[in-house]
């Protein structure tokens, strides 16, 4: 393996999307999930993370 694999920038809100709902108050992870909403629903997709709309 060669170094540290290089994080997407919309990694913190997968995680929290992981554990349950984030709501539109937590205004952070609420942008992240609406600028990189595509990427992040087609990497839920990718995991298997159930049907995601």
């Amino acid at each position: 393996m060669s170094g540290n694999p290089t994080l997407a920038p919309y990694s913190p809100a997968v995680i929290r999307l992981l554990q349950g709902i984030v709501y539109e108050e937590d205004q952070l992870l609420w942008d992240l999930i609406i600028t990189y909403q595509a990427d992040i629903k087609q990497y839920l997709q990718a995991v298997g993370a159930g049907s995601v709309h």
